[in-house]
């Protein structure tokens, strides 16, 4: 099963700011990410975390495909 999502990160602050987007990948224990804008890491077997920079009163993108097997 593949899923695809897009997060979209608003910086209404005059100062940038770095975000963490935490995702669980909870619909199986076998996945893999096969598609992904941005660099992430991988935080235990079910979480992934992307560390995204937004610059000031701007907004940013994350999106990623994963999918899964069982």
């Amino acid at each position: 099963m593949d899923e695809s999502f897009l997060i979209e990160l608003k910086n209404q602050k005059s100062d940038p700011v770095t975000v963490s987007v935490i995702e669980h990948l909870y619909r199986a224990a076998n996945w893999e990410i096969t598609h992904n804008s941005a660099d992430y890491s991988r935080r235990d077997s079910s979480t992934i975390e992307f560390p995204v920079s937004v610059k000031p009163e701007s907004s940013a993108t994350v999106t990623y495909t994963v999918h899964y097997t069982w």
